[in-house]
């Protein structure tokens, strides 16, 4: 008789603790995938957020160059050294006919000369391409036509401080999260 009492109550108890185990289990689960999800967004919109600052800062020198005003990226003392906070590692001048002009930093490669890149620079668009850098490493660099002059006479490229992008993410996402930038092709680059 003890025996059954304490069957009648051992086995309900058992079954309301699981089924109240599987459902705490089932909220958590979806509350975490929600979260990752909003985290995920949040880091993609500041990297995006960060292009954009980049993108419009070589806007903002091609106008400058434009114009014919010295641009402010010649090098000095004080921007010696590379730095988190700087958006460019190397700001580099492409006329026709003649060398690259490197306005601070290492020579940016020269962007595509395909009919669509030009098209695309002429437009007034910037241009993202990626070139392997010394030692295999991939650089971001971003082209962008001189106000009032066509692309394939004078343009200006830059090549994206990563550091920068990274501390945008480091700043969006939570310790524990990681992220990686990965090629069209689906191979990882950072």
């Amino acid at each position: 008789m003890l025996l059954l009492l304490a069957l009648c109550i051992a086995v309900p108890g058992a079954v309301f603790g699981y089924l109240s185990l599987r459902q705490v289990e089932a909220k958590f689960h979806q509350e975490t995938v929600r979260r990752m999800r909003l985290q995920s967004r949040e880091i993609a919109m500041s990297i995006h957020g960060g292009f954009s600052n980049v993108k419009d800062h070589v806007e903002f020198a091609a106008a400058i160059a434009g114009n014919a005003e010295p641009l402010p990226f010649r090098s000095s003392p004080s921007r010696e050294g590379l730095s988190r906070n700087r958006l460019f590692l190397g700001v580099t001048r492409f006329r026709e006919g003649s060398l690259a002009e490197s306005l601070f930093g290492e020579t940016c490669p020269p962007p595509p000369t395909t009919s669509r890149a030009l098209a695309h620079l002429a437009s007034g668009n910037s241009l993202l391409y990626i070139r392997n850098r010394p030692g295999g490493n991939p650089g971001f660099f971003i082209a962008h036509a001189i106000r009032g002059i066509p692309p394939e006479r004078e343009l200006l490229s830059t090549e994206v401080n990563l550091e920068y992008a990274w501390d945008r993410d480091r700043d969006a996402a939570a310790p524990a999260f990681e992220s990686a930038v990965l090629s069209p092709s689906g191979t990882p680059l950072f």
